[in-house]
């Protein structure tokens, strides 16, 4: 579903009923409706906007994915390659070993900071639909 466009939302039948005898909302039609037409403009740019901040955030978790990954192939070319040249000396495996090691660790704070990244979008999310609300109940 397109969240841009609200036109694509199913039609909702309209009540028809008893037609009351006087009118309270004379003179305040008009005004209910342009604030209507008002706050679902607000709401399709904040809809705008959390599309693009999710959009970025799948983006960027991608990208921390593929990172990992070819961190762990480059991890697995180091050990085999380790393993293969057994022969050499065991200062040079050693520091292969702590090349593993750091790469690791490196992995490891990627992971972390995507895993933030994506908490850090969720409270953007809440805060702004928070906002949102807020400002809604100020317009009352």
């Amino acid at each position: 579903m397109d969240f841009k466009n609200i036109s694509g939302i199913p039609n909702i039948p309209s009540f028809k009923g008893v037609e009351p005898k006087f009118n309270v909302m004379d003179g305040k039609l008009e005004a209910l409706k342009e604030l209507n037409d008002q706050q679902v403009s607000a709401v399709n740019e904040v809809l705008s906007f959390l599309t693009d901040q999710s959009n970025i955030a799948e983006r960027q978790f991608k990208t921390s994915r593929n990172l990992i990954l070819a961190t762990i192939l480059i991890m697995i070319f180091q050990i085999g390659y380790a393993v293969w040249t057994n022969s050499e000396s065991n200062s040079i495996q050693s520091s292969l070993t702590k090349i593993v090691d750091t790469q690791s660790k490196q992995s490891e704070s990627v992971s972390r900071m995507s895993l933030n990244l994506l908490d850090l979008q969720n409270q953007v999310q809440i805060l702004e639909q928070e906002n949102a609300r807020l400002n809604q109940q100020n317009g009352k």
